[in-house]
């Protein structure tokens, strides 16, 4: 879930960069990025390919009743 969330981020910050590059102009535009559904999806399909390719080991986890 981390993931996911760190990567929708990334993408709505990294358009609101890209759209006003100097600081003077993000910053009279602050309020301007939104985090939205496509930014999910978006997210969701990164975050998947990228545990796809690099499948992590299984490590035992403790359960308790």
């Amino acid at each position: 879930m981390a993931a996911l969330v760190n990567t929708e981020v990334s993408i709505v910050l990294e358009a609101h960069i890209a759209k006003y590059p100097r600081p003077e102009d993000a910053k009279k535009h602050l309020y301007e990025p939104i985090v939205t559904y496509e930014h999910f999806q978006e997210a969701a399909k990164k975050v998947r390919s990228s545990r796809e390719s690099n499948p992590m080991e299984k490590v035992a986890v403790p359960y308790y009743r």
